[in-house]
């Protein structure tokens, strides 16, 4: 899947260009300040006090999606109503709220998470899809900004005068911008386009030029493929019941279960251990196909870094071949190949390679050629009894 994130103050055409994009790409269309105002509108329908955090209980059985740039909230189109004066005038309120935020940012990118997607808004690059693979971040003068405002809203059958509307966009990049919770920012990786003096189309065009140079390099890079045994990390993007989901390099799915996790105690909550958005490292246990997507998906596990220790290094198999066939022939030769370098498996196999490992192996490693770690060895083995 493809992101592309665009970010910017009110009125910087951030809706109009997205919308464009997605007819020239294909790609569909996330408005993210529609669902603002959307939780804003029901807010002000319920007249609940905007300001208190508690009084927005409603969220939990709230269900908005967004169609073909028609935004339904509790399955009624609303896409009107959400554009009205006192809507916009009141959705910075809810904005700043971190509940609100998390329930929205949540959604947003469960929905980005199964399509090629343009999300615009204030703080995509920076919060909602950090790992976006092309953010833009969309500006123009507050005054240019005020006269969009107004053409937008006649079309609406909106008329408000510029003076007011110019006082309501520099309002609103105050609040937008000092907020504490995601607050307008540009991200450090953004490309900033300042549309003040551009047409339309030449905003487009400079964006998809970026979106053709960053396919190109995302095709080059997916050419790398993660192997088992490697270690990887990924951005947590969901956590369920018994599986941690991830979000691996170039795009790559990854899942981790509870019996793969070394420190997970039945009946623990994953979710109280692991969020959305963090890092989660591993080792690549197993590549399966995705049923739903048909691509690859990487099995990740903890517990092989804890079987490590049970393992003995490659660099020590020559010691070891030549004390157990010196010693034990051919029966201590066939039990270190048969083993894979397991020193439990050896040992209940083949118990009388033990008192050569201990008697022999150990206590020489330091004088051998190799120069190897008795240290190491000897936590190698001994931890695997």
């Amino acid at each position: 899947m493809f992101k592309i994130a665009i970010d910017g103050p009110a009125g910087s055409g951030k809706s109009s260009i997205s919308k464009i994009l997605c007819q020239k790409l294909n790609f569909e269309h996330i408005d993210t300040g529609a669902m603002y105002r959307a939780v804003t509108l029901k807010a002000l329908q319920l007249g609940i006090n905007l300001e208190n955090e508690n009084e927005y209980d409603f969220l939990e059985t709230t269900k908005i999606d967004i169609q073909k740039d028609k935004i339904f909230m509790d399955g009624v189109d609303v896409s009107k109503e959400i554009r009205s004066v006192e809507v916009t005038t009141n959705a910075s309120t809810p904005a700043k709220l971190g509940r609100v935020r998390t329930f929205l940012v949540d959604m947003q990118r469960k929905l980005a998470g199964t399509r090629n997607v343009i999300m615009d808004g204030r703080d995509i690059g920076t919060v909602v899809l950090p790992n976006a693979e092309l953010k833009i971040y969309l500006d123009a003068t507050p005054e240019c900004r005020a006269i969009r405002r107004m053409k937008e809203r006649e079309l609406a059958g909106i008329v408000v005068p510029f003076e007011q509307t110019l006082e309501e966009i520099i309002t609103r990049d105050t609040k937008d911008s000092t907020r504490a919770i995601s607050p307008l920012k540009k991200a450090d990786d953004a490309v900033v386009i300042d549309s003040s003096n551009m047409t339309i189309e030449e905003v487009v065009q400079t964006i998809i030029s970026y979106v053709n140079e960053r396919v190109n390099k995302k095709m080059s890079e997916n050419l790398v493929t993660i192997k088992e045994g490697q270690e990887v990390t990924g951005r947590i993007i969901n956590v369920s019941k018994d599986a941690i989901y991830l979000e691996l390099p170039n795009e790559l799915k990854g899942v981790i279960y509870t019996n793969d996790l070394t420190d997970y105690v039945e009946g623990q909550k994953l979710r109280d251990y692991y969020f959305e958005g963090g890092e989660f490292t591993g080792l690549v246990k197993q590549v399966v196909k995705d049923k739903k997507s048909d691509s690859n998906l990487y099995i990740l596990s903890t517990t092989l870094h804890s079987l490590e220790a049970f393992f003995i290094p490659v660099e020590y198999l020559p010691t070891i071949f030549s004390y157990s066939v010196n010693t034990l022939g051919t029966s201590g030769y066939n039990g270190v190949i048969a083993c894979l370098r397991c020193p439990v498996v050896m040992i209940l196999l083949f118990p009388e390679i033990y008192p050569v490992l201990v008697n022999n192996v150990i206590p020489n490693t330091e004088s051998s050629p190799l120069n190897l770690s008795s240290n190491s060895v000897n936590l190698s083995f001994k931890n695997a009894l």
